[in-house]
């Protein structure tokens, strides 16, 4: 089973050798994978980056939840499949990049995050959000392409401030009428999914300039009858075309 191992504490660094599998071979060329002394870290002053990408790390050390001064983590390309619930510990985390993982969920604390601005979340396994994802009110750009979604995730349509949202290839057939709450969203990303037609509530996202509908199964032959004559309509008033 993935397994962390901590040593060299008087040293500058932390070791963690990651076990990926009880195969004697697979753990043979398992990686090690070095993490900034975390004593340091939790003497560091609020507002520190720290960059963890590629570390093929089963899991986060714990007392990296310490950490509370954190302003970015990027944990991209790593071997998560889970966060622990005590994630929401890092109150002061503006950037989280959590993509190129194996995240099957998230833990209904994740929505804590209230200072987190930016999240990335691309290329992982996820099928939904937790509800709490509501609560991210700071919440301004969310990539989630490249997850098996399925449908719409409609607590995005309660994030105020989200600006920037990527759905692409998210496996997603219908989109909501709620979509049009979205009403500060500037990009919208929806390619390479599975859509025949887009809800009229789209003309109310008044503040959109970029729309990517690349790779849908949108025809000319619906142009005359599809609510997205709306949206154009709209677009070219404004301008944006």
């Amino acid at each position: 089973s993935d397994e962390d191992v901590a040593g060299d504490e008087g040293g500058a660094d932390v070791e963690v050798t990651v076990y990926i599998g009880a195969d004697p071979l697979e753990a043979e060329i398992s990686k090690l994978a070095r993490v900034p002394d975390l004593d340091a870290l939790l003497a560091a002053p609020p507002g520190l980056d720290l960059d963890l990408a590629g570390r093929s790390l089963a899991r986060l050390p714990p007392r990296l939840m310490q950490c509370v001064g954190l302003r970015k983590l990027s944990l991209t390309c790593n071997r998560l499949s889970s966060l622990p619930a005590d994630v929401s510990r890092l109150s002061g985390l503006e950037d989280l990049e959590l993509q190129s993982n194996r995240l099957t969920s998230l833990p209904d604390s994740f929505g804590d995050l209230a200072a987190l601005r930016v999240l990335d979340l691309m290329d992982n396994k996820l099928a939904a959000l937790p509800a709490s994802f509501g609560r991210m009110v700071s919440l301004s750009r969310l990539h989630l392409m490249y997850n098996p979604l399925g449908v719409f995730p409609e607590v995005l349509c309660d994030l105020p401030r989200l600006s920037d949202l990527n759905l692409g290839a998210a496996g997603l057939r219908t989109l909501p009428q709620s979509l049009g709450r979205m009403v500060a969203l500037e990009r919208l990303n929806l390619a390479e999914n599975c859509l025949s037609e887009l809800p009229e509530a789209i003309c109310n996202l008044v503040a959109l300039d970029t729309l990517n509908l690349q790779n849908n199964p949108m025809t000319d032959a619906m142009a005359d009858r599809h609510p997205a004559r709306f949206l154009l309509a709209f677009l070219s008033q404004h301008r944006r075309l």
